[in-house]
């Protein structure tokens, strides 16, 4: 036992803090808008191309059909990373996506990672497409639905109704006419 607390221990110094919360981020399924980072990549792929996390199951609608990841958390029915191959799809070569949540975007909005495609590998990005009420609270939205600490306060559109507070962090500032006041949980409430 107490060879496991010091490995655990030497773990969290080498590693840091920033890892361990890696491990931690836990995000609902949703759609995503891959494009690769360098300029070699085919056209296809510097315009965008559509990733779908499912239950459970990653696809490609335009290239690959829906295949199981491990990367997908079943007790909570969300994605801590999203690992996925397909053995032929859009052509006879294998594609393969590789990516992490990124941690300096807000929380499960931004993936970051690998795809391979035509036997090449490609460093790509992914944004979510916003969808109000999917689970995650986007750049343009003041709240995503139902608020456990602050109850029913979102109408359809992700805007907090009048009298509602809205929370605030660093990927969140408060309107030009308000303050982000910190609470004693993470992040803040714009008053």
């Amino acid at each position: 036992m107490t060879t496991r607390l010091t490995a655990l221990a030497a773990l969290v110094l080498l590693a840091g803090p920033s890892t361990l919360a890696a491990a931690k981020v836990l995000c609902p399924p949703g759609d995503f808008v891959v494009r690769a980072v360098d300029d070699r990549a085919p056209e296809r792929l510097r315009s965008g191309l559509r990733l779908r996390l499912g239950t459970g199951s990653v696809e490609l609608p335009d290239l690959c059909p829906p295949v199981g990841s491990d990367g997908f958390h079943r007790p909570t029915g969300r994605w801590t990373q999203v690992r996925a191959r397909w053995r032929r799809c859009a052509g006879p070569r294998a594609v393969s996506v590789r990516a992490r949540f990124a941690l300096d975007a807000a929380p499960c909005t931004r993936l970051d990672g690998r795809l391979r495609l035509r036997g090449r590998r490609f460093r790509v990005g992914a944004d979510r497409v916003p969808v109000c009420g999917d689970g995650v609270r986007d750049a343009a939205e003041e709240c995503d639905g139902v608020d456990v600490r602050y109850g029913d306060c979102c109408d359809g559109e992700c805007r907090a109704l009048p009298g509602c507070p809205v929370r605030c962090d660093a990927h969140f500032p408060c309107a030009s006419d308000a303050d982000c006041v910190v609470t004693c949980r993470v992040g803040g409430v714009c008053v």
